[in-house]
């Protein structure tokens, strides 16, 4: 279709353990999924965009690019990643005509969060803390991709976006 002017990096998944206890085959295939892959598929894409001198590339990090987060130490380490790389991609394309931009996402109702939402503990912790009191909708996402991915943001490049419900806020 004539190349590449888009690359939205959407990978997820995670794994719960107390940092002492985090199996490190875990650990290992949690940044494979989320840093390794970004950097590969960034990559990859850049040898389309940078030709042409203009192109887009959207990370997804969480809330927990600024955040530690409950015996969720690899993910956090890989946002944190996500976050960091971000920015040194900017900063090394941004010259070259590539934005590299970052979504961080904060507690939306996905099949990956089920399981947290309906805990009777802590789903009831994490909604009392958003402030618009509720989780976020993925269809809430798409507007900031399409700003992203658009020429409206020319001047935007290394950010990290939160869209969490004001959870960075508090």
């Amino acid at each position: 279709m004539g190349g590449i002017d888009v690359l939205v990096n959407n990978a997820g998944g995670g794994t719960r353990h107390p940092p002492e206890d985090y199996p490190e085959g875990e650990w290992r295939q949690l940044l494979e999924v989320h840093l390794f892959a970004t950097m590969d598929l960034s990559q990859q894409a850049a040898r389309h965009m940078l030709p042409k001198g203009r192109g887009k590339i959207i990370n997804i990090g969480s809330v927990m690019c600024e955040e530690g987060g409950w015996n969720i130490s690899a993910y956090a380490a890989a946002k944190h990643a996500i976050a960091g790389l971000t920015k040194s991609l900017a900063t090394s394309w941004a010259k070259r005509g590539i934005d590299v931009n970052c979504i961080a996402p904060g507690y939306f109702t996905t099949t990956f969060s089920h399981v947290l939402k309906n805990d009777p503990v802590r789903g009831p912790q994490i909604l009392d803390r958003i402030p618009q009191g509720r989780w976020g909708d993925p269809a809430e996402l798409g507007g900031l991709v399409v700003f992203l991915a658009s020429d409206a943001c020319q001047y935007m490049n290394g950010s990290v976006v939160a869209i969490d419900g004001g959870w960075l806020a508090r």
